[in-house]
């Protein structure tokens, strides 16, 4: 199963459905674009959902010490401690071919060595809001409701026993338009990150 499971989470990241969100050093996780993503990518397996909740959390953290670095630890740690070593070997090296590339480790890198809040996730819902205590609305007013998470702390001692927060979210309110106004500001944003990858070139690993 753990095999069908890793097949599936390679295929929904190549196809760009998926997104592994990166939060080092505490975690790696599988987003989807859309919640039906998921469903759609379990149609034509075998693996039931519940299989792949259970699959998902080992790949994942396989990865997550894979990108830091420390996977020759891995036996020895947390979830993975009672496992058989040589099966355990293997699992790490197949998550290894199947997900890991030199362009996930610059990222993971360069958010571990951040100085400032960086990306972590996004929620979002759409709303109607059809009465206000300091605004009348004669025509009900559509609009999407995006909660940007980000992460704070990036060391390995966690702020939040300093009375802080390692992670923390803003949400934001948007019209049509707007959504609109800022993914034309992303897509011009994307292209010169695109164009000036050259100044920062990434040999990816072949698979």
């Amino acid at each position: 199963m753990f095999q069908h499971v890793l097949t599936v989470i390679r295929s929904v990241v190549d196809d760009n459905s998926a997104f592994l969100l990166l939060s080092p050093p505490y975690e790696v996780e599988l987003a989807f674009s859309n919640p039906k993503s998921l469903a759609k990518a379990l149609e034509n397996s075998t693996v039931s959902e519940q299989d792949f909740a259970v699959q998902r959390g080992r790949i994942l953290e396989m990865l997550r010490w894979i990108l830091s670095r420390s996977a020759e630890d891995i036996p020895t740690r947390g979830r993975f401690k009672d496992d058989d070593p040589v099966t355990l070997k293997r699992q790490v090296e197949a998550v290894r071919s199947a997900l890991y590339t030199d362009r996930l480790q610059r990222r993971y890198d360069l958010k571990a060595s951040s100085k400032a809040p960086a990306f972590s996730g996004l929620d979002w819902d759409i709303k109607l809001k059809v009465d206000d205590s300091g605004a009348s609305f004669d025509v009900p007013a559509l609009y999407a409701t995006l909660k940007i998470q980000y992460q704070r702390e990036f060391g390995s001692d966690n702020f939040a026993l300093f009375g802080g927060r390692t992670f923390d979210s803003l949400q934001i309110n948007f019209a049509a338009e707007e959504i609109d106004y800022v993914m034309s500001v992303l897509k011009g944003i994307r292209g010169s990150l695109v164009r000036n990858e050259a100044l920062a070139p990434v040999q990816e690993v072949s698979k």
